[in-house]
């Protein structure tokens, strides 16, 4: 059986992260330091998401070149 596409498995992408809400006016210290750790793991996490995606992209490329398909890769 010839395929003319990947397996779906590998063009997934992580999700990507919903960015915190900043706290109400007035919050304490507390909830600046919470929203602060949530800054940080959004942009970890959205670092991932977008590399997932890229490497995604990168074995669908892969998977054309390899059948002999001219395609330019990034």
């Amino acid at each position: 059986m010839v395929t003319s596409h990947p397996p779906a498995d590998d063009l997934a992408c992580l999700p990507e992260p919903a960015a915190p809400e900043l706290p109400a006016v007035g919050a304490d210290d507390a909830a600046w330091a919470a929203f602060d750790r949530a800054g940080l793991a959004f942009d970890r996490d959205a670092l991932l998401a977008g590399r997932s995606c890229r490497d995604a992209l990168a074995r669908a490329c892969r998977w054309h070149r390899d059948r002999g398909m001219e395609v330019s890769c990034p």
